[in-house]
């Protein structure tokens, strides 16, 4: 059975997750936000994220990215103040449940500086 055009899973689905079944180990899930972050964002952020680790959360791995400052330093972020990846994905099935990077707001008012702007 095929996903319809409305993107909603198939019966197939339905079953793993009733029966408990879950399809992505943490390795999986690790590989599966680095391809993202690296179609988004490229080879750099990749580098810049690792080493990737993977945390259990419920039924989901949280996949969070590493913060070197050395590595920044030779490798300024774009935006100046961007934190690491932070990554949510589904054990039973390689959804994408959250995609965000922590933010500093301490290096956001720097790289505002004191009058905003």
């Amino acid at each position: 059975m095929a996903t319809g055009s409305s993107g909603q899973q198939d019966p197939s689905m339905w079953m793993r997750r009733a029966g408990g079944v879950k399809l992505i180990s943490a390795p999986t899930a690790i590989e599966i936000a680095r391809r993202v972050l690296n179609d988004e964002l490229g080879a750099i952020e990749v580098q810049r994220n690792e080493p990737l680790t993977a945390a259990e959360d419920d039924d989901a791995w949280v996949i969070i990215g590493s913060e070197s400052a050395e590595f920044n330093v030779q490798h300024p972020p774009v935006s100046g103040w961007a934190g690491p990846l932070r990554m949510r994905i589904s054990q039973y099935d390689g959804q994408i449940l959250s995609y965000v990077f922590s933010f500093d707001w301490g290096k956001a008012k720097a790289a505002v500086g004191p009058s905003g702007g």
